[in-house]
């Protein structure tokens, strides 16, 4: 409506029809626009605060009522600060605001922040960056705003990448956050795309006065949602479910970082907090001790040779030794990848007689492999050494064949990420693109892109890792009720 003076009186006209009213529909909404005092008078006690609920808003859009009673719930219960980060859908390049739109509800208002702000140290909300919600990947472009610090972008598609940053620095990290309004996307094409994608969903900060720490949590059709342990929904907060499974970062045995190990498996650990069914593990060894990187290089081959790291039977029983204290009432699922099968390249392709501290096992293994190699329909079929070898040593871990299915609660867990589609070399991006939910490893650089999400690695620098690196300790939960969510452990902890 437009406002005009008649006789005195203050009346209203509509700018389609020219009808006039003294009193519009839609009038108290004039009001909800974002001030700069309240945002101000706000943020004095995000300052203050140590653990933040963020999540963003879309204007001229209803809040999920349910989601948002929710976050303030679980704000209020963890002594949090919500934060908002508006955004607006049409007319998001214009430096002009649209008057008729240039809202938000009223419920949202107090906790609106559309400024650039530091959270904590390396950490910066970009409150002041309007990013199209329909936009594919809405992180694009925005690596260097923040230097090498990490940041959070008001969006309601979840995207989470690193950004590679110096050796013995931590990875930057950048987020999305989800939205805690509901779809409402024009009949286009990337309206469409933006309304498939649109997640009611926040990002929970918890600073512990050295490292921050962030995961998302997605609500269900009701508002409710679980975090870690807990369950929170509008009118309650309760013990949650035990998670469906826990996806570990690529473990390669040997080379487990010990803090991680302890953040995991230790006293009040993520495996003792979250009681998962299935635990996941991706890259179980590394095959350090034959790895065909190594042929070449004396140097690396005297190393192993003084230093016990030559023997791949030692390297694999090792590993199981490792797991079977760690495994206790759930059921640990091995996914086949690409360093356990550098045991059938290395019986394939390297003699025997070369290499006599691994002679024994090398013709063993031989022997299976040719006595059980058979045609099928489609070709010939080898098995796998170290599948054999790890049901001989521990018939309790599961371990799953190339291309075998392990579907939970609607979410792929047999894909390590080395096999792209048609065999190509897989990524993070490619695997986005076939259609499913997956949760897969392989990258050590941990990501989400669309339905796919990537966990990092377990262990700490590896020799081959060189230059700028974008690796992080991360880990993937699958909840009860479908729900994923990353978890960073950082300086052997994964909360504040």
């Amino acid at each position: 409506p437009v406002t005009i003076q008649e006789a005195g009186n203050q009346r209203w006209s509509c700018k389609s029809c020219g009808h006039r009213t003294v009193s519009p529909l839609g009038l108290d909404l004039l009001d909800r626009s974002i001030k700069p005092e309240i945002v101000k008078e706000h943020l004095k006690n995000v300052s203050k605060s140590r653990r933040w609920v963020i999540t963003s808003a879309q204007n001229a859009t209803p809040a999920h009522k349910g989601f948002l009673t929710t976050l303030k719930k679980c704000a209020e219960y963890n002594n949090s600060e919500l934060v908002i980060i508006p955004y607006r859908y049409k007319n998001v390049t214009s430096i002009f605001t649209d008057s008729d739109h240039d809202w938000w509800h009223e419920d949202l208002v107090p906790y609106l922040v559309d400024r650039r702000y530091e959270l904590c140290d390396g950490l910066w909300l970009l409150g002041d960056i309007q990013v199209q919600p329909t936009a594919r990947t809405p992180l694009t472009g925005l690596e260097g705003f923040t230097g090498g610090d990490s940041c959070i972008v008001g969006h309601p598609k979840f995207e989470f990448k690193t950004v590679p940053t110096r050796q013995g620095h931590m990875a930057k990290i950048m987020t999305t956050t989800g939205s805690v309004t509901l779809k409402n996307y024009t009949e286009s094409k990337a309206g469409r795309q933006g309304e498939h994608h649109h997640s009611l969903a926040a990002t929970i900060v918890e600073w512990d006065g050295e490292y921050f720490h962030i995961r998302q949590v997605t609500a269900d059709e009701d508002g409710s949602f679980q975090d870690l342990d807990k369950l929170y929904a509008p009118d309650s907060v309760s013990d949650g479910p035990p998670v469906e499974t826990l996806t570990l970062g690529d473990l390669h045995q040997w080379w487990v970082d010990p803090s991680v190990d302890s953040a995991i498996f230790g006293e009040s650990g993520l495996k003792q907090l979250l009681k998962p069914r299935r635990l996941i593990l991706h890259d179980s060894i590394d095959s350090y001790s034959i790895s065909h990187h190594h042929r070449s290089d004396p140097f690396t081959q005297y190393a192993k040779y003084k230093n016990g790291k030559n023997n791949i039977f030692q390297e694999i029983k090792d590993f199981v030794d490792y797991m079977q204290p760690r495994e206790g009432d759930c059921d640990v699922y091995i996914v086949c990848s690409n360093h356990d099968d550098h045991i059938t390249r290395w019986i394939k392709e390297e003699d025997w007689k070369s290499d006599l501290e691994n002679a024994a096992f090398y013709l063993e293994t031989a022997l299976h492999m040719i006595r059980n190699t058979k045609m099928e329909s489609w070709g010939d079929s080898t098995p796998r050494p170290f599948d054999w070898w790890i049901s001989r040593l521990d018939p309790d871990l599961n371990v799953l064949g190339r291309d075998e299915s392990l579907e939970v609660c609607g979410v792929e867990h047999g894909l390590h990420g080395d096999v792209g589609p048609n065999g190509s070399r897989g990524s993070l991006l490619s695997l986005s693109k076939i259609g499913v939910k997956a949760t897969v490893g392989h990258g050590h650089s941990p990501g989400c892109r669309d339905e796919c999400y990537m966990v990092g690695t377990s262990t700490g620098k590896m020799a081959y890792a060189r230059g700028p690196s974008s690796w992080m300790n991360t880990h993937c939960v699958l909840y009860s009720n479908g729900k994923r969510t990353l978890i960073n452990t950082i300086g052997g902890r994964f909360r504040g």
